[in-house]
């Protein structure tokens, strides 16, 4: 089998543990970290032909390296055939034949006959698609196809639908001790209620009707809520548990048990998999530094001239100038390089890279909002900074509650995958273990993370610091506050850290999204933000950006919008458009008993809400009448300024 996936996706969506639809409907399991970068040897002798070098895929973004705790950060491998560096130096056979390895999954399957239907289990490593156990089907042109349901737990745990213990409700019975002979009958109707999972040798069948999801909708950590698998395996009795399988490391049980709930899931369902991803926007080179250091890094030649240099502790900075200098395959790529800038980066890597800024635990994002507050013009940023306070008030309404809008017309963000949960996802307001819930990329601990660079465009949106304090001041701000972090809601109690002004510049980015998502050529899906809100650094901002590996990350639209005469219309059109929902007034409605389960108050998939993609919150934390309140409540950021237009 061989599927084609984009890099970038191999991060997010399609990481580590996620399922990829390929051709013919069949479903692919990417692997654990552990069989990454591991050539296909029933096709190229690696060892004979070329040499393996995965260190050619590190990317260099220290800050985001010492975030993550030292791990190196490595892009998933392209594919480079056997026969394309034929009559090429030896030295360029490097890392051929790689691939990202997928299982097929579910194993389970059964047979395409009407008349058979047969279930059985088959190699998920099989490159060809298994056949019927039956011979007389074997000859069909799709002799079997894929069942479409998988078990989870809302710690991550991923493995095969129970079909022998479905069928016979758990009981102790020979036809378990045996291979039972099941059959996946289907009826002319639709839905479960349709399939039927029959035993040819105790005659038990079962309907799968009523085993998908959640028999009762608990809080979002999942800890109290029961998968409706669970009580069908042993009715009358103790509900099952999950066993912990981890399927995309090849465990079908796992190494301690798991006292929580299995859920039983379609297998293309969206809550199958939520990719734990976190990113770092490059700022400025660090010290040490230089051209030279991507001029190595950039070029996989000159990379093993460097490695095969630099691990001969004999080698001092000038003798690796020196030798650098003599050897004359090379300098065509040296024009322009100096021997200061080579003996930098030879200093540099000789004492381990001290000048590295150690940032771990520390929060990511404050430099950035420093760095988006202020002009740059550096090779991955470049920011032109506008500040309304210097313009006509004719040419902008906000001036006294937007403090800058930076046109920012060019970034390079680094994303790294650190894990993933399913059934729910995790978000920072996450009341239940989230360390936990973050399942694991291998079975043991690897020294690098998969990671994606991107390169793009977007506005910062900085808000004026002195009117925010005033505005989490007044009285319907923090009246409206305590709804959220109030005992009302059990979503709620998780969320003590939730700042009014967070809801504030996250409900704000949403409204201009939903608006730029119309005007500058990029559809909503491929918009991002990045919320920077820090009371005790005074930050509160936005950057609105497209990153994406190919041309869709640098179109221009979202810097042409953010001329401030344009701007100005963009924020009245947004605040306009959420001034109202359609869902009115239960959308506007807050919550009133434990029964209400919204993770927000005023904010619907009709006037507020994002996909998924674009919201770094999951949609968590959002109220439009923090930005204009209702019936002159008072709670609205905006009130004075949208009411005076």
């Amino acid at each position: 089998m061989a599927e084609f996936v984009r890099r970038g996706n191999l991060v997010a969506p399609y990481g580590v543990g996620s399922l990829h639809a390929g051709l013919g409907g069949e479903t692919y399991l990417v692997a654990g970290l552990d069989q990454w970068f591991q050539p296909e040897l029933s096709r190229y002798k690696t060892a004979a032909d070329g040499r393996l070098f995965p260190q050619e895929f590190d990317l260099d973004e220290p800050r985001l390296a010492d975030f993550i705790g030292g791990r190196a950060l490595r892009q998933p491998p392209d594919w480079r055939e056997a026969n394309s560096a034929d009559g090429v130096n030896p030295i360029a056979k490097i890392n051929m034949g790689l691939t990202v390895p997928m299982l097929r999954f579910p194993a389970w399957r059964y047979c395409s006959s009407n008349k058979c239907k047969r279930l059985f289990r088959a190699d998920p490593w099989a490159k060809d698609q298994a056949s019927c156990p039956d011979e007389a089907h074997q000859s069909y042109v799709m002799s079997s196809k894929q069942v479409f349901l998988v078990v989870a737990c809302v710690d991550g745990h991923l493995g095969e639908f129970p079909w022998v213990d479905f069928v016979h409700r758990g009981e102790i019975n020979p036809c378990l001790e045996a291979k039972a002979v099941l059959r996946l009958t289907h009826a002319a109707t639709t839905g479960l209620a349709a399939y039927t999972v029959k035993c040819d040798q105790c005659h038990a069948q079962q309907k799968l009707q009523g085993v998908l999801g959640l028999e009762e909708d608990g809080p979002a950590s999942g800890s109290t809520s029961m998968g409706r698998i669970a009580k069908l395996l042993y009715p009358g009795g103790k509900p099952a548990k999950c066993t912990g399988p981890m399927a995309w490391l090849g465990r079908s049980d796992g190494i301690t048990p798991c006292d929580r709930s299995p859920v039983a899931l379609l297998r293309g369902g969206s809550n199958l998999y939520y990719p734990d991803t976190v990113s770092a926007l490059a700022l400025r080179r660090t010290a040490g530094h230089n051209d030279f250091t991507d001029l190595v890094n950039s070029n996989i030649f000159l990379k093993l001239i460097w490695e095969s240099l630099i691990q001969s502790k004999e080698n001092s900075p000038e003798e690796i100038v020196k030798q650098m200098r003599g050897l004359e395959e090379i300098q065509h790529y040296l024009d322009g390089v100096s021997d200061q800038e080579i003996f930098d980066h030879a200093s540099r890597v000789e004492v381990g890279d001290k000048s590295t800024t150690n940032v771990q635990g520390i929060e990511l994002r404050g430099s950035e909002f420093s760095a988006l507050a202020s002009p740059h013009d550096l090779p991955h940023l470049k920011v032109k900074i506008q500040q309304p306070q210097h313009q006509a008030p004719s040419s902008f309404q906000f001036r006294s509650t937007i403090g800058a809008v930076n046109q920012v017309s060019k970034l390079m963000e680094t994303r790294v995958l650190r894990g993933f949960s399913r059934i729910r996802p995790t978000t920072q307001f996450d009341q239940y273990n989230v360390e936990r819930r973050i399942s694991q990329l291998s079975r043991s601990k690897v020294d690098w993370l998969p990671a994606v660079t991107t390169q793009g465009e977007g506005l910062f949106i900085q808000l004026e610091e002195d009117q925010v304090k005033n505005w989490e001041q007044t009285p319907a701000v923090i009246e409206r506050h305590h709804l959220v972090r109030g005992i009302g809601n059990p979503l709620r109690s998780g969320m003590p850290s939730i700042s009014p002004r967070y809801i504030l510049i996250h409900s704000l980015s949403h409204a201009l999204m939903r608006i730029l998502a119309t005007n500058v050529g990029y559809s909503l899906s491929s918009l991002r933000e990045r919320l920077y809100s820090n009371p005790d650094l005074g930050h509160t901002g936005v950057l609105i950006y497209t990153s994406e590996g190919d041309s869709e990350g640098s179109l221009g639209g979202l810097v042409e919008r953010g001329m401030l005469a344009e701007f100005g219309l963009t924020v009245r059109s947004a605040l306009n458009a959420i001034s109202w929902c359609s869902a009115d007034p239960v959308c506007s409605e807050p919550p009133i008993s434990r029964l209400d389960k919204r993770e927000n108050l005023a904010a619907c998939h009709a006037c507020l809400m994002v996909p998924e993609t674009t919201c770094e919150g999951f949609n968590v934390a959002l109220d439009r009448r923090s930005l204009l309140s209702h019936e002159g409540s008072g709670s609205g950021f905006f009130d004075v300024e949208f009411g005076s237009i």
